[in-house]
């Protein structure tokens, strides 16, 4: 036999065949990753649009706000929302900050987002 004959040997493919594996595993993780951190700043930027509409409303509102968290549910994007505000008294006694925040779900701690704003104390009945 002919010591030169061309072609791959067994180890030869196989080692080949394990880094085309690993090399495909890898792009499907690097994927899924980037799918995970698209969905959350989807949910990030919605979060922000209720959370920046409720600021609108409530600085455009006649009414004090309470310092004392006041709740919401809310639908957007066929997904249920949980919004609190309240307002923050400043060192200075003719303006307020409104601090709004939105949750995804009910019992998570740290909030999605959250946007505050100032707002004049003499405004409506502040």
């Amino acid at each position: 036999m002919n010591m030169k004959e061309k072609g791959m040997t067994l180890l030869e493919v196989l080692v080949a065949i394990f880094i085309i594996a690993v090399s495909a595993s890898a792009v499907v993780r690097i994927g899924s990753q980037q799918a995970n951190t698209l969905s959350h700043l989807q949910q990030k930027q919605l979060g922000i649009w209720l959370a920046d509409n409720k600021l609108v409303a409530l600085s455009e509102s006649r009414t004090a706000v309470s310092a004392n968290w006041r709740h919401e549910e809310t639908i957007m994007a066929d997904r249920q929302w949980f919004v609190r505000w309240r307002s923050i008294d400043t060192t200075d006694p003719q303006i307020n900050a409104l601090v709004v925040e939105v949750r995804n779900d009910k019992k998570q701690n740290k909030p999605l987002t959250a946007l505050q704003t100032y707002v004049s104390s003499n405004h409506g009945e502040r």
